[in-house]
């Protein structure tokens, strides 16, 4: 949900129509919207890591209306803008051209490969956490 007024701006600024996915079972769904057949899509993320969400809003889009257009690049790759694109390895070889305004490898680690783990630091995250994070 944080990339709604993100993709809303881009809208407004473009002079466009704003819809979003949501989701629903951990998938992502276009629940409160219909697409017109005509419609051109421009895909809108403020947070790429490994494409799994953008792919699932891509296929909930196509879900809903199997004839809409994507823009695409010259080389016909769906292009995503994004703010933030944080994969654990630069450049991504993928079918979507991903247009970031940053961009930075973020590796990630498995518990057992961790260096805070293995130093004794607790894994958290931070959405379930919020009330240690704040002391």
């Amino acid at each position: 949900m944080a990339a709604i007024p993100f993709g809303d701006g881009v809208a407004t600024y473009l002079g466009a129509s704003f819809i979003y996915t949501e989701k629903v079972g951990g998938v992502q769904r276009l629940k409160r919207f219909d697409i017109s057949s005509r419609a051109k899509i421009l895909q809108v993320e403020e947070l790429i890591t490994t494409m799994k969400t953008t792919r699932q809003v891509t296929n909930a889009i196509i879900e809903k209306n199997k004839s809409v257009e994507f823009v695409k690049d010259e080389n016909g790759k769906v292009v995503v803008l994004t703010l933030v694109h944080r994969p654990e390895k630069l450049p991504v070889e993928s079918d979507y051209r991903v247009l970031p305004l940053v961009e930075l490898e973020i590796h990630n680690w498995t518990p057992e490969e961790c260096p805070l783990c293995k130093a004794g630091s607790k894994a958290l995250k931070p959405k379930e956490n919020w009330v240690v994070f704040k002391t």
